[in-house]
């Protein structure tokens, strides 16, 4: 019995806590300028806009040249 009771409270409490929310926009052949939040005139982003102002925007990252190895690498965590 004195071993389920730290078992439960563990469970318990770990089950409260408030997991972050991550969205993952993962679009193919869109350049660094292709957004209006970079500088693009020809076009209208904002709502993208605003998700990158209110949340975690990438200015530095390493991309393969084509999508594919890209997308393969983000959804298996493996990468070269």
């Amino acid at each position: 019995m004195r071993f389920l009771l730290p078992v439960f409270l563990f469970l318990v409490s770990s089950g409260l806590r408030a997991q972050p929310n991550v969205v993952v926009f993962l679009t193919d052949d869109q350049g660094w300028g292709d957004l209006s939040m970079n500088g693009n005139t020809n076009l209208s982003t904002p709502n993208l806009d605003s998700l990158a102002k209110d949340g975690a925007s990438f200015e530095r990252f390493f991309v393969c040249p084509v999508c594919s190895p890209t997308r393969a690498e983000f959804l298996t965590g493996r990468h070269h």
